[in-house]
Parts: structure tokens; C-alpha cells; sequence
């Protein structure tokens, strides 16, 4: 079989040949070397190759034409969210802190309606600026004048009880509640 190609299409392969790499250059100069008279097989072999893709490419070439091979079909990828939904999604979490992705997929299911798993989640929050990390510890914050009327309105209580009462405290907190950080 006769590969040949008109000078325009082969000047424009090797102006082509010029600005790619990778798979783009190999389709280029698939072509190049066929209209050069190199057997498949030969091209094959210096392009490291299947013999079967150098049939391919030719193939295709004769049936789209020079325009329609060289067309990068590959588009680039964000996300399934438009740019005002990325936004909300921000704002969102910047509001509220989620412990783990399957929250998170939740959320974007139930107020945008688009599903997600959770490494697309990791992808998608890595992407817009968010990290999985390890809180803070902050002590709880006291009320200096709380303390200041508990203790007094304990004294008088103290104060007023028999030698024979016994008194028991009770705290309505585990003391292990918020005592250890988590990742978030």
C-alpha cells in the first residue's frame, strides 16, 4: 500500500510536530514517516509503537482528514459544579466544620443535587482550596461572674446545713467530652 501525502498536509504536520509532544507528536510523525515510504512495521519500531496504531492512524487520517486527526479530543476537566455552585459550596464550609467526606457528598446531594463519592470529594475539596486536617484544642471559655455567684450561693448553702448532711455533686459533662482534637 502507497502512504502519500500532498507537501500542504506535510508541511503542516511537521509545523504541528514542532509545538507538540507526547501522543500528538507520535500521530504526527506516524504520518510523516509513512509519506516518507517507511513501512509500518518500521514505524512501529522507531516510535515504539503497535503496529496495529500505525494502521490506525492511518486510517483515521484518510477518513476525517488532516484538520479533524490533529484536533485535540481531549477537554480538560474541573468538576460537575459550575463556578456559582463552587462558590456556595465555599461559603458553606468555610461556615461549618465537616469531619469527614460522606458529610459533605451529603451536602452537595441534598442542596445541589449533583452525587459525588468520596475520593471525588477529596479531589473536588483539595482542588477549591480545603485540607483535611487535625483541630485545635481551645479551652472552654468561663464566665468569671457565674463562677463568682455559683460559689457564693455555695457558701450559703455550707453554711446552713447540719453537721449530719452530705452533700453530692454531679456534672452533666463526660470528662472526656471535647478533650481530644479530631480531624476535620
Amino acid at each position: 500500500m502507497r502512504y502519500e501525502l500532498p507537501v500542504s498536509d506535510m508541511e503542516t504536520l511537521r509545523r504541528y510536530q514542532r509545538n507538540v509532544r507526547g501522543k500528538e507528536y507520535i500521530k504526527a510523525t506516524t504520518l510523516l514517516m509513512l509519506a516518507k515510504c517507511y513501512s509500518p512495521e518500521n514505524v512501529s519500531e522507531c516510535l515504539g509503537i503497535d503496529a496495529s496504531t500505525v494502521y490506525r492512524y492511518w486510517a483515521l487520517f484518510r477518513e476525517v482528514g488532516l484538520d479533524s486527526f490533529l484536533e485535540k479530543r481531549h477537554k480538560g476537566y474541573w468538576c460537575m459544579l459550575t463556578s456559582r455552585e463552587i462558590t456556595v459550596l465555599r461559603s458553606e464550609l468555610s461556615c461549618l466544620i465537616y469531619t469527614d467526606s460522606k458529610s459533605v457528598a451529603l451536602l452537595i446531594k441534598a442542596s445541589l443535587g449533583v452525587e459525588y463519592t468520596n475520593k471525588g470529594i477529596v479531589d473536588l475539596l483539595n482542588r477549591i482550596g480545603f485540607t483535611y486536617k487535625k483541630t485545635k484544642e481551645v479551652p472552654c471559655e468561663c464566665e468569671a461572674d457565674k463562677q463568682e455567684a455559683f460559689t457564693s450561693e455555695l457558701s450559703e448553702l455550707f453554711d446552713n446545713l447540719d453537721d449530719n448532711t452530705v452533700v453530692y455533686y454531679a456534672d452533666g459533662v463526660h470528662p472526656t467530652h471535647n478533650s481530644r482534637s479530631t480531624y476535620a
